[in-house]
């Protein structure tokens, strides 16, 4: 039985078009799609894994196997406020469609101070938190565990 890593990928919104690279001590191994998993062989004993895409990334996560395990783990976005924010954003950008929105000062201050928390966290994300912008995790949800 072979030793490996299987690596699950969580089928999201955030970074669905880009292709996951898996980094094995070192070496850049197949990428993982959206939704899909990535099964690597490799030699019993301590390795260091890594999920990049672009210049986002994951920390490296070490990994000690021995010989016929399977280590099981999931990777994915940390950004977790993004879709919310995203939607309030939208909502806050379309609210002077809605006549009786149109000239109140609360909401033109709202939509202010929500675009300025989504500009921050996504410039913090591409910035200072690159590289911390993915989790790589055992995966305990597995049901092969």
């Amino acid at each position: 039985m072979a030793t490996k890593i299987i690596i699950n990928r969580k089928g999201e919104f955030i970074n669905r078009g880009r292709p996951c690279k898996v980094i094995i001590d070192g070496k850049e191994s197949e990428p993982i799609t959206t939704g899909n998993s990535g099964e690597y062989i490799v030699d019993p004993g301590v390795h260091t894994v890594q999920c990049k895409m672009r210049w986002f990334m994951s920390p490296e996560l070490t990994v000690t196997i021995n010989e016929g395990e399977t280590k099981f783990l999931k990777a994915q976005s940390a950004m977790k406020l993004y879709g919310v924010l995203y939607i309030i954003l939208l909502v806050g950008l379309f609210s002077p469609m809605i006549p009786a929105l149109k000239n109140n000062d609360i909401v033109l201050w709202g939509r202010v101070v929500v675009t300025v928390i989504f500009l921050l966290y996504v410039i913090y994300y591409l910035t200072l938190g690159r590289k911390s912008s993915m989790i790589l995790q055992p995966d305990t949800d597995n049901i092969f565990n």
